[in-house]
């Protein structure tokens, strides 16, 4: 299981656009540190189609020297135009130390879903390591529907999904569908959604596959922490969505500017360098960055609001033990299917 936070990590370069390995370790090391689950590279936020086989393997390589050390699962996207590069970029990222693969169906031409269960029949056939299922039409103009997930789901080595779903209901309509459809008990169900992470831990999915989290894991975190105490606590819950609704006005410039513009764009406002994409991709415009530093802002004055919200509530909570108010603890709620997650405790933004 990767979840409850997988944190997709953007891939920094030096000013001669190779690598910088001391950045991509520092933000490994800070995402596990502030709660993240597991960590993910080569995704589309770590712009992996724009990378050459070696630094592909180098990044997986530099990410499992820390994960390792940690006992952090890492995984790595492997995706290709061809089934040959796939099964080198599965070889690679065995040796450099994912502990498993994603596996993006990338497609100049539009993929037929035959020719997509032949592409996952033969790399789950000879894997090493388990292989999540992408669904991210966004990036590789094809969507999955759940009973296609169901039928992937019969091939061996499946480890999950990072699938996508419309709006919360569609989440347990997708996990339930695939769910009757598939005699695998082990599944990891996980979606993607910078604006949906609370509603997928409270609707029962394992993992939230989230780019936020790879640069800012503290508030990942905390939204999961929530969620995944509100599974037993509404106003665990509630807190979570507070926290998710939040994030509107940032999630909104994902949704118009994409995850890799705009996680470069957090970070150099942050006051990390990850230095220039790849070209011929550019930074956001700068009116646009404006925009992303009034919505950081608008998030930091909500965070501060509702933490203190939550903490004048949790002083209040009855019942009353001994003549004076006994605070509900909301840090014990239990996942229901394995180990609880890391604690919720409201915090002050940073």
């Amino acid at each position: 299981m990767l979840g409850p936070v997988a944190a997709y990590l953007p891939t920094p370069r030096n000013p001669q656009g190779r690598l910088n390995v001391d950045v991509l370790q520092r933000l490994t090391t800070r995402a596990t540190r502030h709660g993240a689950h597991s960590i993910a590279v080569l995704g589309s936020v770590g712009g992996a189609p724009y990378m050459p086989r070696a630094m592909r393997k180098k990044t997986i390589q530099a990410a499992a020297e820390v994960t390792t050390d940690t006992n952090t699962p890492l995984i790595a996207g492997i995706g290709a135009l061809n089934t040959a590069e796939v099964l080198a970029n599965l070889e690679d990222a065995y040796h450099a130390g994912a502990t498993a693969a994603l596996l993006q169906p990338m497609a100049y031409h539009p993929l037929l879903d035959t020719e997509i269960h032949t592409l996952y029949a033969t790399i789950t056939d000879i894997t090493p390591i388990p292989i999540w299922i992408y669904n991210n039409p966004r990036t590789t103009q094809h969507h999955f529907s759940a009973l296609q997930l169901a039928d992937l789901a019969h091939l061996p080595n499946i480890g999950g999904f990072k699938d996508r779903a419309a709006n919360p209901s569609d989440i347990t309509h997708r996990i339930n569908l695939i769910t009757r459809h598939t005699t695998h008990t082990t599944l990891d169900f996980g979606f993607s959604g910078e604006d949906k992470g609370a509603d997928i831990l409270l609707n029962n999915a394992h993992t939230w596959h989230s780019a936020l989290a790879g640069i800012m894991p503290e508030l990942t975190h905390e939204i999961a922490g929530a969620a995944m105490a509100g599974r037993d606590d509404e106003s665990a819950a509630e807190y979570a969505r507070s926290l998710q609704k939040a994030l509107t006005p940032l999630t909104v410039i994902f949704g118009q500017y994409g995850g890799i513009r705009t996680v470069h764009a957090i970070a150099e406002h942050r006051g990390m360098d990850l230095g220039e994409l790849p070209s011929p991709l550019g930074p956001m415009p700068s009116a646009a960055q404006g925009l992303l530093s009034v919505a950081l802002r608008s998030l930091e004055r909500a965070h501060e609001s509702l933490t203190l919200r939550a903490q004048t509530a949790e002083t209040n909570a009855v019942p009353r033990e001994g003549g004076r108010r006994a605070g509900r603890n909301v840090n014990t709620a239990k996942e229901p299917t394995r180990a609880s997650t890391s604690e919720y405790v409201p915090r002050r933004a940073r």
